[in-house]
């Protein structure tokens, strides 16, 4: 079986590190891209255990138009998240979101585009390991 191309779009944030930190630890997965509005003034994305350099675009569609991934995973904003959503299953990718904020409309919007596209998408947008009372 081939890997699983993966592009993070959130790449330089906390949970976007921590995604490309997980692909690349996963020989099922293969890391081929990344986008984060903050890349302006970078080419490639350096990591630890990455073992090559992982191109890095300031936006999704450029990434995407590049290396058409299997699976784009979000962790941006509520209102990047959505357009993640339409540019990725648009254009023949999966999505797998762990973006918070998101509302029952953008959720219908994202289950529509999936069946109109005929691709998967995943929200869970919480990913703690544990979950505290208050």
């Amino acid at each position: 079986m081939s890997q699983i191309k993966v592009v993070v779009n959130g790449a330089l944030g906390r949970m976007g590190q921590q995604v490309i930190s997980a692909v690349a630890a996963d020989p099922d997965l293969l890391l081929v891209g990344a986008a984060d509005v903050k890349a302006a003034d970078r080419d490639f994305l350096t990591a630890p255990g990455l073992a090559k350099k992982v191109p890095l675009q300031g936006n999704l569609i450029s990434i995407i138009e590049m290396f058409h991934p299997d699976v784009v995973v979000d962790f941006t904003v509520a209102e990047a998240a959505m357009n993640a959503a339409r540019l990725s299953l648009k254009n023949g990718s999966n999505i797998v979101m762990g973006t918070t904020g998101l509302n029952d409309r953008d959720l219908k919007e994202i289950d529509a585009l999936a069946g109109e596209y005929k691709k998967g998408a995943i929200v869970a947008p919480n990913f703690a390991i544990r979950a505290s009372p208050r």
